[in-house]
């Protein structure tokens, strides 16, 4: 495993400046990479090619635990959007056609399609869709490639992001302990190779697991509504 980010002199936390980052490859289609932050921190970054393995929404009315409620033979999970103290999603989902929660002011929308992930803005999206869609913001990478973020408000967490790139490949990127801000979550999108990507709930709610070796693991500290499940196709 080879690291992506130098830390910052005189930073105590978060991003500094990005070196090159390099894959590390544990099953065709399927790459990791570690990006050290400061103060021994590391985020990690996952990478799937979409041809070998499929996107799937997991959600419950009365909360999942991740990756806990998640059958086993997934290549990796990860929570979802934001939601309510009730659980209830605070956007629109839709499971497979079945609209289960109404759209809100949120930015973005990761659209799953016959195990395709794609990531749109939410008023691009076909209101007749048939496929399972999570609301989800703010954009970190705009469609088009803009920055989503233009400045540092300084308030850092565990922090979540889904992203694609130039090829289509889906990429995870997590930071599981307390330490950087969604500037910084851009930074870290940009130096994997993200064109696009959107921030995900974070903060206790963040929770993933990779299924196989290295095994990376950061249980979501409460019951989240949604995840985000990627196996292998068959």
């Amino acid at each position: 495993m080879l690291l992506a980010l130098a830390s910052a002199a005189g930073c105590r936390r978060g991003v500094a400046a990005s070196i090159p980052i390099r894959w590390s490859t544990l099953s065709p289609g399927l790459d990791v990479a570690t990006s050290p932050l400061a103060d021994g921190f590391a985020a990690w970054a996952v990478r799937f090619d979409q041809r070998r393995f499929q996107t799937d929404l997991a959600w419950s009315a009365t909360g999942l635990e991740v990756p806990g409620a998640v059958p086993p033979g997934f290549a990796a999970v990860v929570n979802g959007g934001y939601f309510e103290p009730d659980l209830k999603p605070s956007g629109l989902l839709i499971d497979h056609g079945r609209e289960v929660h109404v759209r809100s002011g949120g930015s973005g929308a990761l659209v799953i399609d016959g195990g395709r992930l794609d990531i749109v803005r939410i008023h691009d999206l076909d209101a007749g869709t048939r496929a399972s869609v999570v609301q989800a913001w703010p954009f970190l990478i705009e469609p088009g490639g803009a920055n989503g973020i233009r400045g540092d408000d300084g308030k850092r967490s565990r922090r979540s992001a889904v992203a694609l790139d130039a090829l289509g490949r889906g990429i995870f990127v997590v930071v599981p302990q307390d330490g950087v801000t969604l500037l910084d979550l851009m930074r870290l999108c940009r130096s994997v190779g993200a064109v696009v990507a959107v921030n995900l709930d974070g903060g206790p709610s963040t929770g993933f697991a990779l299924g196989m070796p290295p095994g990376w693991m950061t249980p979501s500290e409460t019951p989240v509504s949604n995840a985000l499940v990627v196996r292998p196709r068959h």
